[in-house]
């Protein structure tokens, strides 16, 4: 990797890191019309977490999997992929430019609370628990119910999100997890297991971020400029806190 992209990892993901320890939470937005609003729809959308890395050779098949949705007719309203690049493999001899120490422990994380039996790569989260059928080349398996309904309303680079769920009251254990994603991203890979291949990645998690709240939050979004890619798109999803099940998802493009 070159100096300009360590430059990028190391500097991005120090403001990353920053977001996750302290979330920075604004009040929302005067103005009277968002620049666009996203709502979540009536299909029980799931979310689908992978865990990946550029130093493994067994991820290449996953994050092409994952591509394969960017022109899916369900994609949003039905299926939201995000791709946590994880760090544990940089000893190999390649440091992935979008891993992030968080993202591997957000997966230790869904060990800990029972949803996967183990931490490896490539590795699907399906609504909060372990799919394996990707290795056996299944369908997804049926959603989970979601419950309420949660909106985003992007303004400049603020996006500030609404839950509400009719099902049962709020609760003060209410969370919400944003993630940023990056498209056509292409990375020439010198070293490790995938040496001399060229990844093609979409759905790369760049900046995430959690608050805890009872149904409103607001987030100033990273500057554009000091991103990789201009082709962006977001995922957001409400959980009761320390559980890894979604309530409710909602993402599209920037």
């Amino acid at each position: 990797m070159g100096r300009s992209s360590a430059k990028w990892r190391n500097s991005f993901f120090k403001l990353c890191g920053i977001s996750l320890m302290l979330p920075a939470l604004f009040s929302t937005s005067a103005k009277a019309e968002a620049d666009r609003v996203y709502s979540s729809t009536n299909h029980n959308t799931q979310l689908v977490e992978l865990y990946t890395s550029q130093g493994c050779s067994s991820c290449p098949p996953a994050d092409h999997w994952l591509t394969q949705w960017k022109q899916h007719p369900k994609l949003w309203s039905e299926v939201i992929p995000v791709a946590f690049h994880v760090d544990y493999w940089d000893w190999i001899g390649w440091q992935d430019r979008f891993a992030s120490p968080a993202f591997g422990l957000r997966q230790r994380t869904h060990k800990k609370q029972g949803a996967i039996k183990s931490v490896y790569t490539p590795g699907f989260v399906v609504d909060g628990k372990e799919w394996r059928g990707w290795f056996e080349g299944r369908q997804l398996p049926p959603p989970l119910h979601k419950q309420g309904t949660l909106t985003a309303e992007l303004n400049d680079q603020r996006i500030t999100f609404r839950y509400q769920n009719e099902e049962q009251p709020l609760t003060s254990n209410l969370q919400i997890q944003v993630v940023l994603l990056g498209f056509d991203l292409e990375t020439p890979v010198l070293r490790g297991e995938n040496t001399n291949r060229t990844l093609k990645e979409d759905f790369v998690v760049l900046w995430y971020t959690a608050a805890d709240d009872d149904s409103s939050w607001s987030f100033a979004l990273p500057d554009r400029s000091s991103l990789p890619t201009q082709k962006l798109g977001f995922a957001a999803w409400t959980t009761l806190r320390g559980s890894g099940r979604p309530l409710q998802v909602v993402g599209g493009t920037l």
